[in-house]
């Protein structure tokens, strides 16, 4: 993972795909998300 700046990270995988991470206002914690 790389900052991209003071608040987003970015992971990026050997095939190319990237994921930008932010933080959500007033967030404790991680977000889940069930399928």
């Amino acid at each position: 993972m790389t900052f991209e700046s003071d608040t987003a990270m970015v992971f990026r995988d050997d095939l190319g795909h990237e994921i930008r991470f932010r933080p959500r206002p007033g967030a404790t914690g991680f977000l889940r998300i069930r399928q």
